[in-house]
């Protein structure tokens, strides 16, 4: 297990799903659906990070957000269906390390928490070197910068997330779930016209090619290098 992840939601199909898919990844999940119990179990449970929703009965996150600030650095991401900045702010100013807006996919959730875990040096599954290389694509992990043949890409916060995530581990299999998003787009290897290998759908981001990912099963990939 990567760690123990306390998710206060109340909705109980966000709620199973977010579990669901943190286990898979590795996580050790407890659970609440409310403020007060969260408060609860946070104090029983001793989790490594803890994924809080704004928007809950009995004490909202943000108070408990405060109340988790005043005892511990404890990690905590904040879920929120508020579009408002306003409404961000106020949390990060509460105390919380980052922010996702509902509905999330599950592959930003599991990179989102792994990130924050590693920002607090509490791992998340496994500590990361400070610079990644695969084949022509350098990744700066500290400095959260991406280079192919030394030209740097642009990327969005959660796209050099994912990206890490795909990365950090490569030849480990991935469910099929974490490594599909738009955001970390695979095209299908059918309509790809530079494909190098017909089993590897390729990973572009603003239209760079950054990594193949070679199809295991119907479930899951294994990210590695690009050859293109």
């Amino acid at each position: 297990m990567y760690g123990r992840i306390l998710l206060v939601e109340d909705d109980p199909s966000i709620r199973e799903v977010a579990t669901l898919g943190l286990r898979a990844a590795g996580f050790e999940v407890v659970t609440a659906a409310d403020g007060v119990a969260g408060l609860d179990r946070f104090r029983a449970d001793a989790p490594d990070l803890v994924l809080l929703d704004i928007m809950l009965p009995r004490l909202d996150g943000l108070d408990v957000c405060r109340a988790i600030r005043k005892e511990s650095t404890t990690p905590i991401v904040m879920l929120t269906a508020r579009g408002d900045t306003i409404d961000i702010v106020v949390g990060l100013e509460a105390g919380a390390d980052d922010y996702l807006r509902k509905p999330f996919e599950m592959a930003e959730l599991v990179a989102r928490v792994r990130a924050a875990l590693r920002r607090r040096g509490r791992g998340g599954g496994g500590d990361l070197p400070a610079r990644l290389e695969l084949g022509p694509v350098t990744i700066d992990v500290a400095g959260r910068t991406v280079a192919r043949d030394g030209r740097e890409i642009p990327l969005t916060r959660t796209e050099f997330d994912l990206l890490v995530e795909l990365a950090h581990r490569p030849g480990q299999v991935f469910a099929r779930e974490l490594s599909y998003t738009p955001r970390l787009r695979p095209t299908a290897p059918s309509t790809t016209p530079h494909m190098l290998s017909h089993r590897a759908p390729l990973v572009l981001v603003s239209g760079e090619l950054l990594l193949e990912l070679e199809e295991i099963n119907e479930v899951a990939h294994r990210a590695s290098a690009c050859r293109a």
